[in-house]
């Protein structure tokens, strides 16, 4: 399932520092593929501490709105320790940074392994950041932790 888009994430962001492939895989929903996924670190076995990309290929079409809410849905039910206004105000951010998305586009997202997330789209063009480690942590555990919706692809992902 590897698709050949995830071959170089420098040629991709060369903003960004090099990274290695760590895993890849496709989530599914029942018989519909939504989305290609790659992991990127700086090295293996993955950790949170360490600069980090997940590259997203959509594989169906989506507005922002639904991106957002979807993604503010998987934060609560893989950590539920977040309180409401956090989420809110991480949704209002998010709000602003992710595009519609059609079959083929791509987003980025970069943890710099400090405090930053930054978000690309498949031209490497920044779309927008969000500051603090708490919210890098509830959106990578959405497809890294212990209680992501799809454990077949957290290990893919983690190149288990």
């Amino acid at each position: 399932m590897i698709n050949p888009v995830f071959a170089n994430p420098v040629s991709v962001l060369p903003s960004l520092p090099a990274m290695q492939q760590i895993g890849a895989g496709q989530y599914r929903y029942f018989f519909w593929k939504v989305y290609n996924i790659a992991l990127y670190a700086e090295q293996k076995p993955w950790s949170d501490e360490q600069s980090s990309a997940l590259k997203v290929q959509y594989l169906r079409a989506f507005t922002g709105q639904e991106i957002v809410e979807e993604t503010l849905k998987q934060m609560q039910r893989t950590s539920k320790q977040y309180p409401e206004n956090i989420l809110r105000q991480w949704g209002d951010q998010m709000a602003m940074i992710f595009p519609d998305v059609k079959p083929g586009s791509i987003l980025i997202a970069y943890f710099d392994g400090q405090n930053t997330t930054i978000f690309y789209n498949g031209q490497a063009q920044r779309l927008g950041e969000i500051q603090g480690r708490d919210f890098a942590e509830a959106f990578f555990n959405i497809w890294l932790g212990q209680n992501s919706a799809d454990q077949k692809l957290t290990q893919q992902l983690l190149g288990e």
